[in-house]
């Protein structure tokens, strides 16, 4: 069906409006209440691209009356605010080929409305026996524009906040590691010195100082790993889990030996990921579990699982537990389950565990029973994204 040429006005051409109407008056009827119920702006026209029917909602959202409407030219609606060379293109072809529109953005300046982006949808339709009539649904899709600009300022805002802050611990943590060492040293040079002079006391305060600077440079030195881990790009390689396993627990030697840890573990697949990052997740979780031991020397064991597009790894142990409690806020920066004067550590180490095993596209979770066990489970995906890879 070809597009008709461009008619005149009903008042030029001596007809009515009425005289327009090419719908039988049952179609338009029923046509009439069915899309006077929807939210969205919909207008029919005919062949000839004059406007049949419209419901409410586009005599609302573009600022016009019914009688102003009907049997009008939609180019002609309004103040011409409908007269666009890419929306005649579109109506024209859609027509012409029997073709639907999908998801038309058009951004003009409308006389009555000013700048507005709408977004257009139309497809022919059969009504009765009269000629197809071309439905068209409009969106005023402006506000939502407007909101997703600025939802993607401030996300670009936080991110940017978000490297400036990383930056700074960086520089903060390494800078700061000098100064505490001199402060530590100096410390214990006053110790060795005056230890036993001052009275009890003293010496118990300059022991209480020199516990306090020696954990604040494990914090600086946790803060350092993490930063390192946050702005290091991974380099993806195929690995085999068992040799990484074998290394993280090399690098443990002393701690098990020591508690006559009893480590074993399934057979580990080969994954696409960072050689050092995943050394370092098996390498905390490890230690983790050793560290949070009960009293007698620890079993732990090292399962995995395939999904279908991930593995499932899981570092159960018999120890101490963790309660319900904390949980939830356990891969939180300095976030602790147990004291630090009974168990030492920086309180970094499964915040680190978390961020590499979101630099490999998985997920970390964990569950215990106090007194009993802890099992923690991350997942590696069989291909990580390459936004997750740093490329």
């Amino acid at each position: 069906m070809c597009p008709a040429k461009e008619p005149a006005s009903a008042e030029s051409s001596g007809t009515t409006p009425a005289d327009t109407i090419t719908m039988p008056r049952d179609a338009l009827a029923v046509v009439q209440r069915t899309i006077d119920i929807l939210h969205d702006a919909v207008v029919i026209v005919n062949a000839d691209l004059r406007v049949q029917t419209a419901n409410r909602s586009f005599y609302q959202v573009f600022n016009l009356v019914e009688h102003e409407t009907v049997g009008v030219l939609l180019y002609d609606l309004g103040d011409g605010q409908w007269d666009n060379a890419r929306l005649r293109s579109a109506l024209e072809s859609a027509v012409a080929h029997d073709a639907d529109i999908r998801d038309f953005r058009l951004n003009y300046n409308f006389p009555r409305l000013g700048e507005q982006t709408i977004q257009l949808n139309a497809r022919q339709l059969p009504v009765s026996d009269s000629q197809p009539v071309l439905v068209l649904a409009v969106e005023n899709v402006t506000r939502q524009l407007l909101a997703t600009q600025e939802l993607q300022r401030v996300n670009t805002e936080l991110i940017r906040s978000n490297e400036e802050l990383e930056r700074f611990a960086f520089l903060a943590a390494h800078d700061l590691q000098a100064p505490l060492q001199t402060i530590i040293s100096y410390l214990q040079l006053v110790v060795e010195r005056y230890v036993g002079k001052l009275g009890a006391d003293a010496d118990d305060f300059f022991q209480f100082t020199i516990n306090s600077a020696t954990h604040l440079q494990e914090m600086t030195r946790g803060l350092l790993s993490l930063a390192r881990v946050d702005q290091q790009s991974p380099h993806f390689e195929r690995i085999d889990c068992q040799e990484v396993v074998d290394e993280a627990l090399g690098n443990l030697t002393p701690v098990i030996e020591e508690c006559g840890a009893v480590i074993s573990n399934d057979v580990l697949p080969t994954v696409t990921g960072d050689r050092t990052q995943l050394t370092r997740l098996f390498q905390n979780l490890i230690d983790n579990a050793v560290k949070f031991r009960r009293d007698k020397p620890p079993e732990i064991h090292i399962g995995v699982e395939e999904r279908e597009d991930e593995w499932e790894f899981s570092i159960q142990d018999d120890g101490i537990g963790i309660e319900p409690d904390y949980i939830e806020s356990l891969f939180e920066l300095f976030r602790r389950a147990h004291h630090r004067t009974d168990y030492p550590g920086s309180g970094i180490g499964l915040t680190i565990a978390k961020k590499i095993v979101e630099h490999h596209g998985g997920r970390i979770w964990v569950e215990s029973t106090p007194g009993e066990r802890t099992v923690f489970y991350f997942t590696i995906a069989r291909n990580p994204r390459p936004e997750a890879q740093g490329t």
